[in-house]
């Protein structure tokens, strides 16, 4: 015999279950199904779960309770077992609730015993009514009694009213208004225990001799009022819950007749019990919608094995629409059938080996599969968890995306390779160029110094022209090889210490220096890795900027410092920074005539001027050269001006490790 592995609900959850009923005050017990060999009847119920009321109802501690079921247990007489066992078997099979008055000569009591379907298992509610049982029956023994003096009716009506006042559970009488015909249209409540006016929560004044239409207005038409109009005439004990409008109570009830026109009414406030369980069925009602609806592919599998126990294929037991959909079918369909049936592709995939080994080893998995069959061509992120005895599968369909990057990948390695192909381009052609310029200049230095004595002034401007613009052009070249170098070099980096870089690049820059009058302050500066000779064209290319666009005004003044940067700006600006990595900031402050922040990105680019060559010499391409630079060495460079205020270049580089 087993537990059938194929429970519709959740699994015993003991947490759970404490948490929930772990202080009720009534016994609340719950069963799980044992199954036959072949999986295909239940054979009996075995004790799962109990709380501290249904132990001490049942007279047994934690350990006798394990290992019981409903055919060996000593808490059941044998005359009860069978007819226990059957209305188990029909509370699990149809769904519906149970509810029964019995007397177990096992335990020598009488209960009010409820049976509803829960997580796969039946829980049930037991209500000890044996005082109460016993009280009814001395109520109508001594109601016999009364017929033999005031005497023993006086004492009837004292041990009544200690009943009524020391019961826990609520106790009222009510008497029955009929109408001409003999019907029951109404009743008046002429007795009730302080435990009924407390478990109603309607105030004594309200309730004690007041008609119960006036009470709850419309019960008439209620089950419980017509069940207890059938107590009345058959005498057959009624059982039922129901809410309480007024005050929203919920109380269970047990209706027994007193006479042919008095109904005694014993019930407890089971509120917070049925509070719970409204919780527990909206829970799992809005957690069934929240499956249904979710964007990700959901499915709820059981295996399938073969004679040989050898898992063969997954039956779905719950799917929701998105997994549907790809075979265009509504959920209802593919429920309680083999995923084979309807992706038979898949068990020649590795989908099916990933279902396969998570339900075997217990290990959650998660994975980007192709799943290229059935007609589909998609790129899936499944995700499987075993649940119990049964495979939690979910699937996002990344198919666009994941697409989309391929294509991405593709273009960006043709760009890439056209890029090449240009920079490759551009070397070869500046690289052959320099020559025929140089020649140029000297044609044109030796034709000025033969006719300089004979040409007349336009002549002379003509070869003024052409000598300059063979410098300008012999200088745009310079630098495209300069960036064409740092393109392409293979960069083997070197501990730099800054200081020393500086200082280099000052001596070369001493000319443009002294002509400008510049005062320039170097503080200290730190140690990094790179490649030397780049890191003197990027701080070349800075100060010679700084020297170039100063002031007609003011004598150029420029300061370069370097700190530890802050992490927050790091991230900023390098949001791709591994392991967080530290970083110096270093800045080159100028004096000089600024320019407006809206073309802060645009003069990194190449071929970019913000001056007419009239105004400023230079080929556009020494921020370039900078940017790149920085790049090499996983770093960001950027700027900050006014017009008129002068800028600051911020080169952001790594902390030699």
């Amino acid at each position: 015999m087993t537990t059938d592995p194929r429970q519709e609900d959740p699994l015993f959850d003991a947490r759970l279950f404490e948490e929930f009923y772990g202080g009720q005050p009534q016994a609340i017990l719950w069963f799980s199904p044992i199954w036959s060999d072949d999986g295909q009847q239940i054979v009996d119920f075995a004790f799962t779960y109990a709380n501290t009321e249904g132990l001490e109802y049942l007279k047994l501690t934690p350990a006798q309770f394990k290992n019981l079921t409903i055919r060996n247990s000593p808490t059941l007489s044998a005359e009860l077992r069978n007819q226990v066992l059957d209305e188990m078997k029909w509370v699990y099979e149809t769904g519906k609730k149970a509810t029964s008055s019995i007397f177990n000569a096992a335990l020598n009591k009488h209960a009010r015993v409820m049976r509803s379907k829960l997580r796969g298992g039946i829980l049930t509610v037991v209500q000890d009514f044996t005082r109460e049982k016993k009280m009814i029956a001395t109520l109508q023994a001594q109601k016999s009694s009364l017929e033999q003096g005031a005497r023993q009716l006086e004492q009837q009506k004292t041990l009544l009213d200690n009943i009524l006042k020391n019961t826990s559970n609520g106790i009222c009488v009510t008497r029955a208004i009929r109408n001409d015909d003999g019907i029951v249209i109404d009743a008046v409540v002429i007795i009730a225990n302080d435990a009924a006016v407390h478990a109603t929560g309607v105030p004594r004044e309200f309730f004690i001799n007041k008609r119960v239409t006036e009470i709850q207005p419309g019960i008439v038409e209620t089950e419980y009022f017509q069940g207890s109009a059938m107590t009345l005439e058959t005498g057959n004990p009624f059982i039922w819950q129901h809410m309480i409008e007024p005050t929203g109570r919920w109380i269970e009830s047990t209706v027994s007749r007193l006479d042919l026109n008095h109904l005694i009414h014993i019930f407890t406030d089971i509120t917070p019990l049925k509070q719970v369980q409204l919780q527990i069925e909206q829970s799992a009602s809005t957690l069934k919608s929240v499956f249904d609806a979710a964007q990700t592919g959901m499915a709820l599998l059981d295996p399938v094995y073969n004679e040989n126990n050898e898992i063969i294929d997954f039956r779905f037991v719950l799917v929701n629409a998105t997994i549907s959909n790809l075979v265009h079918q509504p959920p209802a369909l593919l429920t309680g059938d083999l995923a084979g049936n309807w992706f038979p592709g898949y068990l020649a995939t590795d989908a099916f080996k990933m279902y396969r080994d998570t339900y075997l080893t217990g290990q959650r998995q998660r994975r980007e599969l192709h799943y290229d069959a059935d007609g589909l061509d998609r790129y899936l992120d499944i995700q499987c968890i075993k649940l119990n005895n049964q495979l939690l599968v979910c699937l996002s369909d990344h198919s666009f995306l994941r697409k989309s990057q391929l294509k991405l990948e593709q273009t960006i390695a043709s760009l890439e390779q056209s890029n090449r192909y240009l920079e490759d381009f551009a070397h070869a052609a500046s690289h052959d160029m320099r020559e025929p310029l140089r020649k140029i200049l000297l044609f044109v230095d030796q034709l000025k110094s033969s006719v300089s004595s004979t040409i007349d002034p336009e002549d002379l401007r003509i070869l003024n022209r052409i000598e300059s613009a063979a410098r300008h052009l012999n200088d745009f070249v310079r630098d495209l090889l300069s960036f064409s170098y740092i393109s392409q070099q293979r960069l083997v980096k070197h501990t730099i210490d800054l200081n020393e870089i500086m200082q280099a690049v000052l001596d070369e820059l001493e000319l443009s220096i002294a002509e400008k009058h510049a005062v320039i302050t170097v503080e200290p500066l730190p140690f990094v890795e790179g490649n030397a000779r780049q890191f003197e064209q990027l701080f070349q290319n800075l100060i010679g900027n700084a020297l170039k666009y100063s002031s007609l005004n003011a004598q150029p003044v420029i300061t370069i410092r370097s700190q530890l940067a802050d992490a927050a700006l790091v991230a900023a600006r390098l949001p791709r920074n591994p392991k967080e990595q530290p970083h110096y900031i270093i800045e080159v402050i100028d004096n000089g005539i600024g320019f407006s922040q809206q073309y802060a990105e645009q003069i990194f680019d190449m071929f970019e001027r913000l001056h007419t060559k009239s105004q400023y010499a230079g080929t556009g391409i020494g921020l370039a050269i900078a940017r790149k630079v920085v790049e090499n060495h996983q770093g960001a460079i950027w700027a900050e001006s006014e017009p008129g205020k002068g800028a600051t270049f911020f080169v952001l580089l790594p902390v030699v490790h």
